[in-house]
């Protein structure tokens, strides 16, 4: 449950006795890809409440989009999945701050039947 890192500073204040707060956190469209789920998770066995936090999950598609809405300020988090838009923006000077990027590496795959192709070449215009 690496996706957690996203909330350290949120998380650092003790829950007991505490409003929680409220975090409106941005995610992947309905249904929610395998590799985002988490969140999803999180709300649904109340571990957000538990650290105090009042999730609300806002579905979002792209994470150019989801960099839009948190430099508009409409979210206060995301979970963005290459970090790309993120660390251009930064680059250019937007005040956005990146906490964990799961996977710098694309977690998709390209599959194929063996007749098909062999190669990634072979697979143009099919």
């Amino acid at each position: 449950m690496t996706w957690l890192f996203l909330f350290a500073s949120l998380l650092a204040a003790d829950p007991a006795g505490a409003q929680a707060v409220k975090v409106k956190l941005g995610s992947s469209l309905s249904p929610p890809a395998l590799h985002v789920l988490a969140p999803y998770v999180a709300l649904e066995r109340g571990l957000f409440k538990k650290q105090g936090l009042d999730v609300e999950i806002v579905e979002i598609a792209g994470d150019p989009n989801h960099t839009k809405a948190l430099l508009a300020g409409e979210l206060d988090a995301a979970v963005i999945i290459g970090g790309t838009a993120v660390m251009v923006s930064a680059s250019k000077g937007a005040k956005i701050r990146a906490w964990l990027i799961p996977n710098p590496i694309s977690p998709f795959h390209i599959v194929a039947r063996r007749e098909s192709a062999t190669t990634l070449q072979g697979l143009v215009g099919k």
